[in-house]
């Protein structure tokens, strides 16, 4: 015998039934962003690009060795949408050396993806990208939010970090500062129930750069991330993507490299470091540490010779044609 149900009966199942599968959607993509971005938003993305996109939701630590024109900014802007939207409540903080090299990130979703996307546009209340404010506020309570990576940069409240080209931020500022932003994690409202609670959510950190000296701080971070890396019980992820796969993407001329290294006052340190994801410094066994001939490349005092201090004797102009080498004696350091 059927039984009929009531009006009211019929809309609370027709409403469950909504709410099943907004929460099987929100799952789903949640697990998938990179088909949350293809399919909803309509943006088509590389292969790698799939991969650290969904590198960067699931894991707590993310760091992006990059080669020049590779697309962090690209890649940061889009990571900024999805976790807003699909986390409503969500604040991230993007900072850098300079404001006017964080708010590239916002640009690029105000320029760029907002223009491609009408569901993006439509989730995004307020779009704000000034020099005294900077931010983008979505409609489900999430926010961007743009800072300097200095002193005066400590109010601010985030539960992810994004900090690009990290190796020029001070250590200092980093661990007193930006890393203090990350107060509290998200608190959607279903914590408050007791059968939920073991769903807490962790605080987001994620570094971009391109390879630097060894000697520097951001080496050492890096290391500490590829220990981290092989952890089962920490998630920890560190990737460097050299020029070739911009080349293989289509995103960089093979016959540009090619040209550029060509040329005479071709640098293959910046190459190494810049494009290659190869951090330089000493190789085993130096006698002498790169770290002590950097310092003394930048000289405090320099002293000349007595014979130049007489106003009879002038330095030589310096010909077209002559190069002059200035050098240290290493066995005195």
């Amino acid at each position: 015998m059927a039984i009929r149900k009531t009006q009211a009966e019929l809309e609370k199942d027709k409403e469950q039934k909504i709410m099943d599968t907004v929460a099987w959607r929100a799952a789903y993509y949640r697990n998938n962003p990179q088909r949350y971005v293809s399919e909803v938003l309509g943006i088509t993305l590389k292969i790698f690009q799939k991969i650290l996109l969904w590198c960067m939701m699931h894991y707590n630590f993310t760091m992006y060795l990059a080669a020049r024109g590779q697309g962090k900014t690209y890649l940061t802007a889009l990571f900024c949408c999805v976790r807003c939207i699909l986390f409503p409540g969500t604040k991230i903080v993007v900072s850098s050396g300079t404001l006017k090299q964080a708010n590239e990130v916002l640009l690029k979703i105000q320029d760029d993806f907002m223009k491609q996307s009408s569901i993006l546009r439509s989730e995004i209340e307020k779009c704000s990208i000034g020099q005294n404010d900077a931010s983008i506020y979505f409609r489900n309570g999430s926010w961007i939010k743009t800072r300097t990576s200095s002193e005066n940069s400590r109010s601010a409240r985030a539960n992810c970090i994004i900090v690009d080209e990290f190796r020029m931020v001070d250590e200092t500022v980093l661990n007193t500062v930006l890393r203090k932003f990350l107060t509290s994690p998200r608190q959607p409202k279903y914590l408050n129930k007791s059968e939920y609670k073991h769903l807490q959510e962790r605080n987001k950190e994620i570094y971009m750069s391109s390879a630097y000296f060894k000697s520097s701080w951001a080496y050492k971070k890096a290391q500490s991330y590829t220990l981290n890396f092989f952890d089962d019980k920490k998630k920890y992820m560190i990737v460097g993507l050299p020029y070739q796969v911009s080349i293989k993407e289509g995103l960089l001329s093979r016959e540009q490299v090619e040209d550029e290294m060509s040329e005479l006052d071709y640098n293959e340190l910046v190459q190494q470091m810049e494009m290659e994801c190869l951090w330089f410094g000493d190789t085993d066994g130096s006698l002498f540490k790169f770290d002590e001939l950097s310092a003394r490349r930048k000289l405090k005092k320099a002293y000349m010779p007595l014979s130049f201090y007489n106003d009879k004797v002038q330095v030589p102009k310096v010909l077209t044609t002559e190069k002059r080498i200035l050098s240290i004696d290493v066995a005195l350091m």
